[in-house]
């Protein structure tokens, strides 16, 4: 499962920057982060997971969750997608 999960740091200061640094360069995440990126706006980052390990999806999120609010949100690429709409689309039609 492809999940995407984002993070925002709550209203905190450079300490809580240093902080998250400091962390960020001893972690060891229980999964592979395919794609970890910043916002250029400052205010955030995400990363993208390929797994069926919620445990360890929850382990990251437990792990940062004092310094950085997360949501992690499922998706599939854009051909699964548009078959799907298209099956409720059809589903929407068949009922009137």
């Amino acid at each position: 499962m492809k999940i995407l999960v984002t993070a925002t740091p709550y209203a905190g200061g450079e300490a809580d920057q240093e902080r998250i640094l400091a962390l960020f360069s001893a972690w060891k995440p229980p999964v592979e982060i395919q794609m970890w990126s910043g916002f250029i706006d400052g205010t955030g980052f995400f990363g993208i997971l390929d797994t069926d390990d919620m445990d360890a999806v929850a382990a990251i999120t437990a792990t940062w969750s004092p310094l950085l609010s997360f949501t992690a949100r499922p998706f599939v690429d854009i051909a699964s997608f548009a078959t799907a709409m298209a099956g409720g689309i059809e589903f929407r039609k068949s009922v009137g």
